[in-house]
């Protein structure tokens, strides 16, 4: 299953979460294949404190594709990916690396 987390629609997702809470649901429920994530989301957590609940709670699917458009925020989850064995060609587009 593929899960996009993010304020606007992504029509390469499955399921959609406009906001951290629904997308840890759909985590803990679901096998998700294909992560979409963007930095600002609808409620108190963003992006990078989902992939950061994900990472330790061992729920982060194989690919993630990281949508953020601010280059902050962007480098902010590139770097917590890359911390923990993703890698990425294009800074967009990664994969666990085992």
């Amino acid at each position: 299953m593929r899960l996009s987390v993010s304020k606007n629609q992504n029509r390469f997702a499955d399921v959609f979460c406009d906001d951290a809470r629904k997308a840890k649901k759909q985590l803990l429920k679901n096998s998700v294949t294909q992560l979409y994530v963007d930095h600002y989301l609808v409620g108190r957590e963003n992006g990078h404190q989902l992939l950061t609940w994900a990472l330790h709670q061992q729920l982060m699917p194989l690919y993630v594709v990281v949508t953020e458009r601010q280059l902050q925020k962007r480098q902010a989850m590139i770097h917590l990916l890359e911390t923990n064995g993703y890698r990425s060609a294009d800074g967009m587009n990664f994969i666990k690396y085992y």
